[in-house]
Order: C-alpha cells, then sequence, then structure tokens
C-alpha cells in the first residue's frame, strides 16, 4: 500500500506482481505506480481550422478554452489558457490555421 493525502479524489489501483515477493521492492514499486498515475494528462497546443465555430482571430491571449480530446492515447476534457497563438495561413487543404499554446487553466 502507498498512499498519500494530496486533496484529490481517492483513486484505488492494484499492482499485481506475483513474482516479486521483496517487501521493499514491493514498496519501490507502489510507489513508483502512484506517483505515474497521479501525472495529469497536459494538453499543451491544439491547432484551429478556420471553421464557423471558432473562426481564427475569435479568441484572446488569457481566454480559458475548454479542449476536448479522445483517442487511443488520450481521454482529456478540461480547461485550458491560451498563452500564445501562432497563425499558419496555409495549413491543411491551403485552409488558414492556428496553433493555440496552451497552460493549465485556473477555471474547473
Amino acid at each position: 500500500m502507498n498512499a498519500v493525502r494530496d486533496g484529490r479524489l481517492r483513486r484505488e489501483a492494484v499492482l499485481d506482481r506475483p513474482s516479486v515477493s521483496d517487501p521493499g521492492t514491493l514498496s519501490a514499486l507502489a510507489r513508483a505506480e502512484r506517483i505515474r498515475r497521479a501525472q495529469l494528462a497536459q494538453v499543451t497546443e491544439i491547432t484551429i481550422y478556420d471553421h464557423p465555430a471558432a473562426p481564427i482571430g475569435s479568441w484572446q491571449i488569457g481566454d480559458d478554452v475548454r479542449v476536448q480530446v479522445h483517442d487511443q492515447w488520450i481521454d482529456f476534457d478540461g480547461w485550458r489558457r491560451i498563452v500564445a497563438w501562432t497563425l499558419q495561413p496555409y495549413g491543411r487543404n491551403g485552409q488558414e490555421q492556428a496553433a493555440l499554446h496552451l497552460t493549465n487553466s485556473h477555471s474547473s
């Protein structure tokens, strides 16, 4: 067992290592797994294509935006703050696009 009070909801997980019998090794493995699981997903950049729902330039630096990413690698739904953006006039299919650079938001 490797627990820590961090103010977040309790998340349980079972680490199954039947080949390891040393208590010290098991403790180290459990600690490493807890630290790995505690890392929150980070989305630091997204690409926006010019679209009526999100026209280029409809945001400002400092805006909080909701980002949803659902694919084979990550399920992420959270708020991020725009800290910079770069215009790319000829992106995919010659369409205008922008890269938004993001950081953690204080919004929940």
